[in-house]
């Protein structure tokens, strides 16, 4: 009885990714949660759901079958507990767990209801996002580096750049700009 359970649970994991994966250009896992981007646009969540990281509300503390969350997507981002999102007009989504604030959100409490525009970064047009344990950086198309959460062991170079060379700030959780400290580094200008 026990290796039928076993096969049969087997069985559904491999199809479960099998199915998520079909027509998924990119596929991603935090601990215990799975995100795919299909190239249609649509994103994809499976798995455990403690943290609010599959972006569904009424997911409860698991899903095994991959359900669209977001659609219109062209790059997704994935670490342990959350996930972000970039859209093909440039704007970002994140929710899940967000200790530290890595949601980049203003706040640092989980994002259970869905995707949440970062506002933050709503005025930039963002080309690439990556994230970390209880952080994420994100790249505008003007070259611009905006960083969100922790920064105890310097994971966030706006932010560590910033004590010593002059960069812009956004209003909200992500700061910093990359292309800035480039030019004030050349000019010989620093903070």
């Amino acid at each position: 009885m026990a290796k039928g359970i076993l096969l049969r649970a087997f069985l559904v994991l491999i199809t479960t990714s099998v199915i998520a994966q079909a027509q998924s250009p990119t596929v991603l896992f935090g601990t215990k949660h799975a995100v795919a981007l299909r190239n249609n646009g649509e994103v994809l969540t499976w798995g455990e759901n403690l943290f609010c990281q599959l972006g569904r509300p009424s997911a409860g503390n698991s899903a095994t079958v991959p359900t669209v969350v977001m659609r219109n997507v062209k790059e997704i981002a994935a670490a342990t507990t959350h996930t972000f999102a970039v859209t093909a007009d440039g704007k970002v989504y994140s929710w899940g767990g967000n200790a530290r604030g890595a949601l980049g959100l203003g706040h640092e409490y989980e994002q259970c209801e869905g995707p949440a525009l970062v506002d933050s970064l709503a005025d930039k047009s963002i080309t690439h996002i990556s994230t970390g344990y209880s952080f994420a950086v994100a790249v505008s198309s003007t070259g611009d580096l905006y960083c969100a959460g922790e920064n105890d062991i310097r994971e966030q170079a706006a932010k560590l750049v910033r004590r010593k060379i002059v960069t812009k700030d956004v209003e909200g959780p992500f700061t910093g700009s990359r292309r800035e400290q480039g030019e004030n580094q050349q000019r010989g200008r620093h903070a």
